[in-house]
C-alpha cells in the first residue's frame, strides 16, 4: 500500500518581490527553491511535526525536564513520516 500525504506551505518566503508570478515559464520547482535547505515545524498539543524540504516528514513529542536548574527539551517518541528520495 503506498500513503499519500498533502502539505500546504504558505510563507512570505516563497513571493519574490518584482517578479512576475504568472510567467508562462515558470515552473514548480522554481517557486519553490527558496525552500531548499529550510525545516518548519508545527507544535499542536501532544504531537509536534516538522517538514524539511528535500529532506524528511517526522512527527514527535518533546518533554521538559529541569536539572539542576537547567531545563532541557528531551524527545520521548518519534516517527518518521518518509523521506526525500
Amino acid at each position: 500500500a503506498i500513503c499519500e500525504y498533502a502539505m500546504e506551505v504558505c510563507s512570505p518566503i516563497l513571493c519574490q518581490p518584482g517578479k512576475n508570478t504568472q510567467s508562462v515559464n515558470a515552473t514548480l520547482a522554481s517557486y519553490l527553491k527558496p525552500l531548499e535547505g529550510m525545516c518548519v515545524q508545527r507544535h499542536e498539543n501532544w504531537w509536534s511535526f516538522e517538514f524539511c524540504f528535500k529532506r524528511h516528514a517526522r512527527q514527535f513529542h518533546l518533554e521538559a525536564e529541569t536539572k539542576n536548574g537547567k531545563r532541557t527539551m528531551n524527545t520521548v517518541a518519534d516517527f518518521s513520516l518518509g523521506y526525500f528520495i
